[in-house]
């Protein structure tokens, strides 16, 4: 993604990721959505380059950043969307991973941020440890590669029904590790109910007196998410 961005510069406006797990819920559950991709691999971006410049050719540019990763050997392989509707094929294999996880059955979803630089490591260290709390969970990560949000949901092992009410084990290894990075155990949804006694619990007194703080003095009459402090 470092090198994409160095290429791309502000032309770059979404570079999104999912995995080849990902990509076969969304097979298996939604089998009428049509996969342009020829290879597989483990990991899949989808890269949009965008410029409000009629005359400029985003598209060469694309070619040309993806070209280089290719010679790298960084990507293995690349389909450009040549209109709007494999535009839309493309970006469905993302967009539509939620639902076909859900329709998989029981999942323990988590909205992080990670640093991208970290998300190599920090990937393995909580594969290793969450195998160590239940052995042959799945994990599905997908997520914003540009900002480092990653959406890290877990499936039960293959033919179990649940997680063996290992829950709370599982999301607070997650959530850890993903403060160790550097990154947050909150992204894009904010703290909203679930995630105030984590918040207790990998953040300081002092942060925690300031965000209230901040709270109050944005929501003096606690309307919002009324009976839940932050």
């Amino acid at each position: 993604s470092v090198e994409l961005k160095r290429t791309a510069g502000d032309f770059l406006s979404s570079l999104d990721f999912f995995s080849e797990i990902g990509l076969g819920m969304v097979e298996a559950q939604l089998p009428k959505l049509r996969n342009p991709l020829s290879a597989r691999c483990m990991l899949y971006m989808v890269v949009e380059l965008s410029s409000s410049a009629d005359t400029f050719d985003i598209d060469a540019l694309l070619q040309t950043a993806l070209e280089g990763l290719l010679d790298q050997g960084v990507v293995s392989d690349a389909v450009l969307a040549r209109s709007k509707a494999q535009q839309e094929e493309v970006w469905s294999l993302r967009e539509e991973i939620p639902e076909a996880q859900r329709l998989g059955g029981p999942q323990l979803k988590h909205d992080i941020a990670v640093p991208a630089s970290c998300l190599p490591v920090f990937m393995h260290v909580v594969q290793t440890e969450l195998d160590e709390i239940l052995p042959g969970g799945v994990v599905n990560a997908f997520g914003h590669l540009g900002d480092g949000n990653v959406h890290f949901n877990l499936s039960p092992p293959r033919q179990a029904a649940d997680f063996s009410g290992k829950e709370a084990l599982l999301s607070e290894c997650v959530y850890r590790h993903a403060e160790l990075a550097g990154g947050s155990f909150a992204a894009e949804h904010g703290l909203g109910r679930q995630k105030v006694s984590t918040a207790d619990a990998l953040r300081s007194s002092e942060e925690r007196t300031m965000m209230r703080a901040i709270q109050r003095a944005f929501d003096p009459d606690a309307i919002m998410n009324s009976g839940c402090s932050v």
